[in-house]
């Protein structure tokens, strides 16, 4: 396609359109990157810098992106860095865990990291899967709510026929349960199922079309003066990305925690506080929550879910409903720590500083965790790099991931309680989270130009050769230079 023909695209009405809609081979996406360059009269060369080996394989091929965006220009560039690592103790992990975070927020990483240390010298963090489900909640609505009851109760029992239509158009949901709301002449329905190791949510989207389809088609045959006048594939009951306490009372996605029992030694020695104070300050942090209307109550575990999905592929809009969760704090007794000691296989509890009294019990509940290793963009280069960092890539590792982020999850709620109570909150942001520019001396800047001006105009510049800035070399080899008078 040329130049003309590119600039030339326009819609039925006149106006301009993207280009090479629908293609995703290289070649047609970087005429749509610049197209777009010469439209909004910038450049994008950093955005249309592609893997190094581009197309070597499937995950490294422009042609993956199809299923994952439309009108691909390029690739957004990240920075990923490593937290932990943290002594996890789960059903589906156990061992010592390192945890990627893309992000660009300074100062996440570092806090993520000291409560992960903490948590190693409490035993580590103890983690659980309960549940894991994906809904989908259609709406039926009838001619008035005698109507609709009739259809449930006709619908309620068709549960087996309905998980026979599923195997027949997914090979990996299953429909676990129906649930009904009603809502005068409309019935809105949800549809539970078990998604295996995808998220799900396009999934289940298609499996419940193919139910309703069948379910409309088939109450039409069976139930004379019973009609459908308006059906919806989505009522808004599903809570798809959006905030809504629903996700904190029943679970879509993963319903997963974790817990650790913390000596004060450790409070005190890594998060630099006393129990009484951290436990204080959670309380003060409940109450301006309560009256600020939250849902769930957290200290920022939204940043830990972002950072995570970001880096492994995830939907990164599924961040609201999965940081939906509640932190628990509450006194232990000596006695407590000493057990969950024990527990986690340390022989001599004293050793990590018991004899100095109690601690704190933590706990985070995250009931509808919306992650997946296969399916969505897990399959990008980049991102399966990350999910087998924590050995999370593919079939059989949902429960995995989701034991990771939420054990890495108490880690930062704890180390940022822990700054804000000991007052480290703002000065660990002043030091590691202000992007200063950086007006020191640089290699560039290394030159004649540099010397001849220096010196003034009765020298003369004869060569320039390896010396060193400041005890540290500004290049691989050092710089030097030599001046003579004339």
């Amino acid at each position: 396609m040329s130049e003309t023909e590119l600039d030339s695209d326009k819609d039925p009405y006149g106006h301009p359109r993207i280009p090479l809609r629908g293609l995703y081979d290289v070649n047609s996406c970087n005429l749509r990157r610049q197209w777009a360059e010469k439209f909004a009269n910038c450049t994008l060369d950093q955005v249309g810098a592609w893997w190094p080996n581009q197309g070597s394989d499937d995950a490294c091929s422009c042609l993956k992106l199809k299923g994952n965006i439309e009108n691909p220009i390029g690739l957004a560039k990240v920075p990923v860095g490593l937290v932990g690592p943290l002594l996890v103790r789960g059903k589906n992990v156990a061992g010592y865990i390192l945890c990627p975070f893309a992000t660009t927020e300074g100062a996440l990483v570092a806090s993520a990291t000291r409560g992960a240390s903490a948590l190693m010298r409490s035993g580590g963090v103890f983690v659980s899967t309960e549940d894991h489900v994906m809904t989908r909640a259609p709406s039926f609505t009838f001619a008035n709510a005698k109507e609709a009851e009739l259809f449930w109760t006709w619908l309620r029992d068709k549960l087996d026929d309905l998980r026979l239509q599923v195997r027949q158009y997914s090979q990996h949901a299953e429909l676990v349960s129906l649930s009904p709301q009603r809502f005068g002449r409309t019935l809105v329905v949800q549809f539970k199922y078990c998604t295996r190791d995808a998220a799900g949510q396009n999934m289940v989207t298609g499996a419940t079309s193919h139910l309703c389809k069948w379910l409309l088609g088939k109450a039409e045959k069976d139930m004379e003066g019973v009609r459908v006048v308006r059906f919806l594939i989505e009522s808004n009951l599903s809570c798809d990305k959006k905030l809504a306490m629903l996700n904190l009372v029943q679970t879509r996605g993963v319903h997963v925690q974790a817990e650790a029992w913390v000596p004060e030694s450790v409070l005190q020695s890594v998060l630099k506080v006393d129990s009484t104070s951290l436990l204080d300050t959670y309380q003060h942090f409940i109450h301006s929550s309560f009256r600020a209307g939250t849902i769930g109550f957290n200290t920022n575990a939204s940043n830990i879910i972002a950072a995570v999905f970001i880096a492994t592929g995830q939907d990164v809009a599924s961040v609201v409903e999965s940081a939906t969760c509640q932190l628990i704090l509450a006194p232990a007794s000596k006695e407590e720590i000493e057990q969950a000691m024990r527990n986690a296989g340390v022989e001599h509890p004293a050793s990590c500083g018991t004899e100095e009294g109690g601690g704190v019990y933590a706990c985070l509940v995250m009931p509808s965790l919306i992650v997946g290793t296969v399916g969505g963009g897990t399959g990008l280069a980049t991102q399966k790099e990350c999910l087998r960092l924590m050995g999370c890539h593919g079939t059989g590792d949902v429960g995995r991931l989701a034991e990771i982020i939420v054990g890495f999850a108490l880690a930062l709620e704890l180390s940022t309680l822990a700054s804000i109570c000991g007052g480290q909150f703002a000065s660990a942001h002043e030091k590691l989270g202000r992007n200063r520019p950086q007006n020191g001396l640089k290699d560039s800047h290394i030159g004649p130009e540099l010397f001849t001006g220096l010196m003034g105009e009765g020298w003369t510049f004869v060569r320039h050769t390896p010396f060193t800035v400041g005890g540290v070399p500004s290049n691989p080899t050092q710089k030097s230079a030599m001046f003579l008078l004339p």
